[in-house]
């Protein structure tokens, strides 16, 4: 019996350690996406923002 529970005890700590690292990873891997999606598309980005701006402008000086 003791054996055996030493045995489960090893296994269980060996799950645990990568389950945690890897929940950290998922964790942070999330923004790493976004922040590689916007670094490639920055420039789109810009560019829609700028047309959002410059709608908003349009709008406003229509609506004076």
């Amino acid at each position: 019996m003791r054996h055996s529970s030493f045995n489960k005890l090893i296994f269980n700590n060996i799950l645990n350690i990568p389950v945690q690292k890897y929940y950290l990873f998922y964790l942070v891997l999330p923004f790493f996406e976004i922040f590689q999606f916007l670094m490639l598309h920055y420039q789109l980005f810009l560019l829609f923002y700028i047309i959002l701006l410059f709608l908003l402008k349009v709008h406003l000086s229509l609506s004076d």
